[in-house]
């Protein structure tokens, strides 16, 4: 079942943050940990243990340049970390991915299909803005693909 939904949460000095309870029951799948990636725009990602596999599985099957594709493979993997939430929900966000996406205070937890994704909340109200207004073309170049 795909994540879906936009969630306004708090990311706390320790950098815990709380999972929302619909996106962490369908992550952790009986499984109890979650990935938290690095993901392209400044955003942090979360996969189940699941999908983090599925999408590693796909990177080493990349027909990329090879030179990029290891670059690439370092950096993600390198700033990758499991990640187990606590009895209250929350989980740590690795202090490398944070300051990378700029989140500090309040952030938005997003369902994304596959993953779920983590913004700075002024980054992705900005973000937001200009995807709405494109939201019609996206959406026509995305169908005809399909």
């Amino acid at each position: 079942m795909p994540l879906t939904g936009t969630y306004t949460r708090t990311l706390d000095e320790k950098g815990r943050l709380a999972l929302p309870k619909q996106l962490r029951d369908d992550l952790t799948n009986g499984d109890h940990s979650v990935y938290v990636t690095p993901e392209p725009e400044g955003v942090v990602g979360i996969y189940s243990e699941t999908e983090f596999h599925a999408k590693a599985d796909r990177l080493s099957e990349t027909s990329a340049d090879p030179v990029d594709t290891r670059r690439f493979m370092r950096v993600y993997y390198s700033h990758a970390e499991r990640v187990t939430p606590d009895a209250q929900g929350r989980i740590r966000v690795p202090d490398r991915l944070a300051e990378r996406a700029g989140l500090t205070g309040e952030v938005v937890v997003l369902g994304v299909g596959d993953h779920a994704e983590v913004w700075d909340a002024a980054a992705w109200t900005d973000t937001l803005g200009g995807l709405q207004e494109q939201f019609d073309d996206l959406a026509n170049r995305t169908a005809a693909r399909t």
